[in-house]
């Protein structure tokens, strides 16, 4: 406010003393009054803009970044193990339910009733018919009442089935001895001497030695 009424002030003074020299130097009262009315508000308007407030820049606004997230990681699926087969179990040669008339069979023949005792191992066999020990022992009981023929039967049944058992060779080796079948005893004695050297029977195989050498006349 101030500023102005001394800026007007100016103004004013300026304009009487431009006008006089106008008329000091012989222009009409007139002219020079326009003139110095011309003069005069060009001088304000090019002091109006030369004052003009230059108009402070408005700042941009800062974009604040916004935080990208960091993605979790994926869980991968662990692969589903293959269940492994289950192995069929074998069925056992002497199933529990068979096992007391097995013994019982076994006790029999051991006590020389051999006539109970191949009722026993009759029972067994109807129930296992594949268990090799049942034929050889009651073709033992055969053997023992000289019933030859069932006593071979039930040795060659028993060797088919499992031809592993040196005892059941002995056996069918003592059967063709009574038969008079010499060759095919000593077959089997030869039979039932490697099987026992293969499990390390010693006296079982000085035994059969001493019988292929009486039966053969080493």
């Amino acid at each position: 406010m101030e500023v102005s009424f001394y800026y007007a002030i100016l103004v004013a003074n300026f304009q009487y003393y431009f006008y006089n020299n106008l008329i000091g130097v012989g222009m009409p009262q007139g002219l020079a009054g326009i003139i110095a009315v011309i003069f005069i508000l060009s001088l304000v308007i090019s002091c109006s803009l030369g004052s003009a407030p230059t108009p402070t820049p408005v700042p941009s606004p800062t974009l604040t970044p916004t935080a990208i997230p960091t993605p979790e990681p994926t869980q991968v699926p662990l692969p589903t193990p293959t269940p492994e087969p289950t192995p069929t179990p074998e069925p056992t040669s002497e199933p529990p339910d068979m096992l007391f008339p097995y013994t019982q069979a076994v006790q029999l023949l051991g006590a020389a009733q051999y006539e109970e005792a191949i009722t026993a191992f009759d029972r067994v066999i109807r129930v296992l018919p594949e268990f090799a020990k049942a034929y050889n022992y009651r073709g033992v009981a055969y053997f023992h009442q000289e019933r030859w023929e069932l006593a071979l039967e039930d040795f060659d049944k028993s060797i088919e089935l499992k031809n592993t058992l040196p005892e059941v060779f002995r056996n069918r080796a003592s059967v063709h001895r009574e038969m008079g079948n010499i060759r095919s005893a000593i077959e089997d004695l030869e039979s039932a001497l490697k099987l026992y050297r293969e499990i390390g029977d010693i006296r079982s195989v000085n035994e059969i030695e001493t019988i292929l050498d009486r039966i053969a006349g080493r």
